[in-house]
């Protein structure tokens, strides 16, 4: 095949600068489109065009997680990679961004091995979890307080692909899962219920809610009330 004519382009876009080379093929009269950009290196060929594209690093994560304050809690971030994972060269690196005023803070490293925090909130709070091979680059951190309140972002890189999108989870610490709150009142509600119904002054009707005794009512009322307003 020859080229007898060829023109470069430069153009931006949101995943960043590509350059684009336009070359007529002679024999057929048709345009070769070759897209290049440091970001992805992917070849998709049509009858009449040709592309040549290059595409990054691709991060998942959970996007929005919700921690009781004191437990630990997972971020679960995994990545996709053009280029084969080498362990030796893949470098993850987490940050931390508050809520409120104040600087973005560094969370964890990993560089053929894990390197935690050794100062700063996170000291002694964060533990590897993910499997470079396994495309995970999930972290836990252990114990965590409203301070934790924020965005954390996860990027990965795999030489080649130096380059690409970073993931991002907002994390929420709250006092109890609301949940969690219910469920215990609900079973506080049905064990009170069973000890009315098989005690001395049990219930004579088939349906509890036709219980007449004064206890069962008090307790009932109380359950009703807790549904009007947490519920």
């Amino acid at each position: 095949m020859s080229i007898y004519d060829v023109k470069i382009k430069w153009s931006n876009s949101l995943q960043g600068r590509f350059c684009w080379f336009l070359a007529h093929r002679e024999s057929k009269k048709q345009l070769c489109i070759v897209r290049f950009s440091v970001l992805c290196l992917k070849y998709v060929a049509w009858d009449d065009i040709c592309v040549l594209q290059v595409s990054g690093m691709r991060i998942y994560t959970s996007g929005e997680v919700e921690a009781v304050n004191g437990t630990d809690v997972r971020l679960k971030c995994t990545f996709e990679s053009s280029s084969p994972i080498n362990i030796n060269l893949v470098v993850i690196s987490w940050t931390f961004r508050p809520l409120g005023p104040g600087r973005e803070e560094s969370v964890f490293h990993f560089q053929q091995r894990p390197y935690p925090p050794v100062e700063g909130i996170f000291r002694k709070r964060i533990v590897w979890a993910g499997d470079v091979m396994g495309r995970d680059a999930s972290i836990i951190i252990r114990e965590v307080k409203f301070t934790y309140n924020g965005t954390y972002i996860c990027q990965v890189k795999n030489p080649p692909d130096v380059h690409g999108s970073v993931g991002q989870i907002k994390l929420r610490v709250v006092t109890t899962g609301q949940h969690v709150l219910f469920s215990k009142i609900f079973w506080i509600f049905l064990l009170l219920i069973t000890a009315v119904k098989s005690g001395p002054q049990r219930c004579k009707t088939d349906t509890v809610f036709e219980c007449k005794n004064p206890i069962y009512q008090m307790i009932l009322k109380l359950y009703q009330c807790f549904l009007l307003f947490f519920v």
